[in-house]
Order: C-alpha cells, then structure tokens, then sequence
C-alpha cells in the first residue's frame, strides 16, 4: 500500500512521523530504523524487534508472528517436563 504525507524537519533536523503512519506501521518510541539515500530520496525503514520478524526478512517471506507465538506455546506446553 502507497501512503504519502507531509511533514516537517524540526528543531536538531527531527523528523515528526505522523501518528496514522506509526499506527499503520507499529512504530514505538525508541525503536531502531536504518536510514538510507536511494535515488536521491531519503528512505527510513523499522528495523524489527521481534525475532519473527527478523527472519521473516532473512528469509524474504512474510509469517503470521501471532500465530507463530501461539503454536510455540502449544509446543511448549505439549513437550513440558513435570
């Protein structure tokens, strides 16, 4: 899906992402982005903070991370000791 808005450079060259687009993306406070010139263009990407989603980028295939966590704790329950 293509979203274009605008925003504004700020006080130290801050950029202000719009609260729809950190909504849309999941964005938190704090979270790590690369940040890259492409064509002459400024291109910022979250770098993910869930394991799952880092190999789901390694291996360039989107997962359901809900339903990975969920069967995990199956697994987890199913092959408890005691």
């Amino acid at each position: 899906m293509m979203l274009e808005v605008e925003t504004r450079i700020g006080k130290r060259f801050t950029i202000i992402i719009p609260k729809h687009v950190r909504e849309m993306l999941g964005l938190r406070e704090g979270q790590r982005l690369r940040i890259h010139v492409e064509d002459g263009k400024i291109v910022i990407e979250p770098l993910p903070v869930n394991p799952l989603s880092t190999y789901s980028l390694i291996i360039n295939k989107i997962i359901d991370v809900k339903e990975a966590i969920e069967k995990a704790g199956e697994w987890v329950m199913s092959n408890a000791s005691g």
